[in-house]
């Protein structure tokens, strides 16, 4: 019995709902309010266009920033290596010199 008062109190709510819904629309719009309706509608693509449109040539910018950053990076990795590949010889070098000095000395000191 109380599901039954229940569910005749939900069909009465509900009912009432889609009648208030009902009666606060209009169905029939003039053709002057359709053509404001349309016009906020085309207004707002046009809007949503252009913001797309500047998101367009701000993310071409970015990607050409982007592009010559790379170039430079790869420039600076590219004198990067030629320095250390410079280094490393100058390195070789000292150490060839500093091993014949020693050698040479030792010849010297073993010769008194």
């Amino acid at each position: 019995m109380e599901i039954i008062m229940k569910l005749k109190y939900f069909m009465i709510l509900t009912l009432s709902t889609f009648m208030l819904t009902a009666c606060g629309t209009s169905q029939d719009q003039s053709f002057g309010e359709r053509l404001e309706g349309q016009g906020s509608e085309v207004q707002k693509l046009g809007e949503q266009w252009s913001d797309g449109e500047k998101l367009i040539v701000k993310g071409k910018k970015i990607i050409k920033d982007g592009n010559e950053d790379i170039d430079d990076g790869e420039d600076l990795i590219s004198k990067g290596k030629s320095k250390v590949k410079k280094g490393e010889n100058l390195v070789r070098k000292g150490e060839r010199m500093k091993t014949e000095a020693e050698n040479t000395y030792n010849l010297r000191q073993s010769a008194y």
